[in-house]
Order: structure tokens, then sequence, then C-alpha cells
């Protein structure tokens, strides 16, 4: 991953009051972890008008939850990369019936894991 480039520059800029209230206005529609800079950023970078920043920003605001399952997804990755890395080793080590338990008990698993997400979406 490419390392971000320092920030280390600062503009300065002055609103009107009806300027700061209407800028203000449209930032408070975002309410997210999206920062005033890189709205700034954003509107002026953008060949895109500020308002349609503000409907991507809107759609795309993560919630609670929507962190939480990130945190959930990645902690299932991480538990499937070890289960693929620990099937090779089985296999390496010409290990069938240990390699057929383990499958037979992933299966189970996902079993599990796909009726629990149907339950789930009956719910919403």
């Amino acid at each position: 991953m490419l390392k971000a480039e320092k920030r280390i520059k600062r503009v300065t800029i002055r609103f009107s009051e009806d300027e700061y209230s209407k800028y203000l206005s449209i930032f408070e529609k975002i309410k997210s972890d999206y920062t005033q800079s890189q709205f700034i950023r954003d509107c002026v970078f953008s060949k895109v008008p500020p308002e349609l920043i503000v409907q991507k920003a809107i759609i795309f605001k993560p919630t609670a939850c929507d962190k939480e399952r990130v945190r959930q997804i990645a902690g299932i990755t991480s538990n499937i990369n070890q289960i693929a890395r620990n099937l090779n080793i089985m296999m390496r080590s010409n290990n069938q019936s240990k390699l057929i338990t383990c499958l037979k008990k992933l299966d189970t698993i996902y079993d599990y894991c796909e009726a629990v997400m149907y339950e789930n979406e009956k719910d919403k």
C-alpha cells in the first residue's frame, strides 16, 4: 500500500455569514467520518458539484452496523486463510482421513452460517 502524502500546506478561506451558513448546512447533511478537510478537497479537485459529493457521502456513509460487519468479515477471512493453510498442510502430508474429517466439519459450519444468514435476511 502506498504511503499517504503528508499534508503540510494550509489554506485559509473566509466566508460571509450567509456563505458559512450555507456551507455548514451542506456539510452537516453528511454527518459521518468525512472530515471538513476531505469534503473541501473533494469539492476543489473533483469535477463533481458539491451537492453530488454530499449525496455520495450520504449514500455511502458507513454506519456502526456496517463497521461491525466489516470487522466480522475480516475475522472470518482470517479464519478461512488459516483453514486453507491447514488443509494444504494436510494434503501434503497425505493424511486423507484427517482431511475428510476436516472438510465435513467445514461443510457443517457452512450450513450453519447459511442458515443464520437467511434467518437474518427474513428479519429485515
